[in-house]
């Protein structure tokens, strides 16, 4: 006899966002992570719906966790700015109608310093595609948050489950944001380089980028999102992105 699941358990904010089977599982995601949320749910559906920031009605009870007290999460690379857990989530509405919306983010503890350690976050909206999160270390010697910016733009596309459908790609950096939309084009007809003749700053990510931004069709649209400004997709990304 085939054993039904009688409860699946969510956890929308947490080491690893996503739907468990098990208590065990879901509480190694959220015991003692500050600012966690989770719940458990009759159907694998309305647990997925959760996770994607919907709040389903009637949710089963989920076993209480008594979290020790933990001081605040600092975003690495911005020590005097501590990432505190968000008063509203928001849900950005997608307006790619039969598309794909994903978030990221990154940052370096140390940056701009030796000893600098740097990570990137990728995030899907579509709790389908949670198996395709990544929180990574950023490859390489050097380890600055711009570098774990663009990494994680690039690595957003060249994951992305279905190439052939139009890709949102938010991102808080505006670093990230003017280098694809406005510095490329002028980099690339001086050969790479800039006005003042030197060498573009991390020319190797931006002429990855230029490739993968303009080999898909349709072409990725990136989207500018204010950083802790309480934005569900951005919030996880930035969690992401935190080198630990």
């Amino acid at each position: 006899m085939v054993r039904r699941q009688s409860k699946f358990y969510a956890v929308r904010v947490g080491r690893r966002p996503g739907v468990y089977e098990t208590w065990e599982q879901c509480r190694a995601q959220v015991e003692r992570y500050q600012g966690s949320r989770y719940k458990a749910f009759p159907t694998r559906a309305e647990a997925h719906a959760f996770v994607a920031g919907e709040d389903a009605p009637h949710p089963a009870p989920v076993p209480d966790v008594a979290p020790k007290p933990a001081p605040p999460k600092r975003k690495a690379g911005n020590d005097d700015e501590p990432i505190m857990p968000a008063k509203a989530v928001r849900i950005l509405p997608d307006t790619t109608p039969g598309g794909l919306t994903v978030y990221t983010d990154g940052s370096s503890r140390g940056n701009g310093r030796d000893g600098a350690v740097a990570g990137y976050g990728v995030y899907w909206s579509d709790a389908r595609y949670h198996h395709l999160n990544l929180s990574c270390r950023l490859a390489g010697p050097v380890q600055t948050n711009n570098r774990a910016e663009l990494t994680a733009i690039l690595r957003a596309i060249e994951t992305c489950p279905e190439p052939s459908k139009p890709l949102r790609i938010f991102t808080d950096s505006q670093y990230a944001m003017k280098a694809v939309t406005q510095w490329i084009p002028a980099w690339k007809r001086n050969g790479w380089r800039t006005s003042t003749g030197s060498d573009v700053q991390n020319k190797d990510l931006i002429v990855s980028l230029d490739y993968a931004f303009t080999s898909r069709t349709p072409r990725p649209s990136l989207v500018y999102v204010r950083a802790h400004a309480g934005t569900h997709g951005n919030e996880m990304a930035d969690r992401y992105a935190v080198v630990h």
